[in-house]
């Protein structure tokens, strides 16, 4: 029975993620009284994805050298770079231009690995470039976005970096040592009730995120209704352009790549954002859970569709 009802919940992800919101929106007091758990939530996410990832087998999943560098390159480094391009050109405010130019620059989320499984792309891609990428926006987005960029969020980039670091690290390194002392048996024989525990945080990392949301979008519901807008297109474009990107080392890698793309942690950026950034970064981190939420199950049926496996 408790096996059904895990293997029913990890079904049932997004729709409890997207539950979540929902909650969070229509109850923002209980929004805001979950909002002091947000950090810890993402934190504890990455330790319990870091727990289950082999690292050593990781590495030797690695076929496509060029591929996982180019995607690298190109998520922590060019995307946010045309996102300034792009935005500078069609300014939708301060907030918005640093959210979007943030978000551009950060890691793929920790499931996307899985999501990717599911959806019948290249799961082995979007593994390595997930760990590849985590390991390395400590270091690539405080120096674009702060020094390259000149984006003013009231923090030196190396303050930034180092935050980042260690907030990374220290989930990173907790995670490798309880590895350690358990052995990956004892972790595999948890899997269904890591599961469990994983879906219950994301679904208060959902709560928690909505606080404010509420009372903008009474106060400011048009602009609230465009920010959603945005959210949205962003997605698209990234997935879209991506993909293109990705097609050099074939259609199924390219959309991999597209949707490894699309799909940004911002969780850890925003564990980490100064307190008294633009209320229009935080505002835009948490509608952009709404796409991240939604696209993937309108996706998958394309994307299965598309790389079925030829009958022989």
């Amino acid at each position: 029975m408790l096996r059904f009802t895990l293997m029913f919940l990890a079904r049932k992800a997004p729709l409890l993620l997207a539950t979540g919101v929902c909650i969070g929106l229509v109850a923002p007091s209980l929004a805001q009284f979950c909002r002091p758990a947000l950090g810890p939530a993402v934190w504890l996410l990455l330790f319990l994805a870091a727990l289950r990832i082999d690292l050593l087998r990781s590495i030797t999943l690695l076929r496509r050298p060029m591929a996982l560098i180019v995607t690298l390159i190109w998520m922590l480094v060019v995307t946010p770079v045309l996102a300034w391009g792009i935005l500078t050109a069609l300014p939708p405010g301060e907030g918005l231009m640093i959210a979007l130019i943030l978000m551009a620059g950060g890691a793929p989320l920790m499931s996307t690995p899985s999501l990717a499984q599911l959806m019948g792309l290249d799961d082995t891609i979007a593994l390595l470039v997930m760990i590849a990428a985590t390991a390395l926006v400590p270091f690539t987005l405080p120096f674009i976005a702060l020094h390259l960029l000149d984006l003013d969020l009231g923090i030196d980039p190396l303050t930034w970096s180092i935050k980042l670091s260690i907030f990374v690290g220290s989930a990173v390194g907790a995670a490798f040592i309880l590895q350690k002392i358990l052995g990956s048996v004892r972790i595999a024989r948890a899997k269904e009730p890591l599961d469990l525990v994983i879906v219950f945080i994301l679904v208060l990392f959902a709560i928690a995120i909505m606080d404010g949301v509420t009372a903008r979008l009474l106060a400011e519901t048009d602009f609230v209704l465009r920010v959603i807008g945005i959210a949205f297109a962003a997605y698209l474009l990234m997935l879209s352009v991506s993909s293109v990107m990705g097609r050099v080392f074939g259609p199924r890698i390219g959309a991999s790549i597209g949707f490894i793309c699309a799909n940004r942690n911002i969780g850890i950026i925003l564990a980490v954002l100064p307190a008294g950034s633009h209320p229009d970064i935080f505002l835009y981190f948490a509608i952009w859970q709404m796409p991240m939420y939604i696209m993937p199950s309108l996706l998958a049926p394309l994307y299965r569709w598309i790389f079925r496996p030829v009958p022989q």
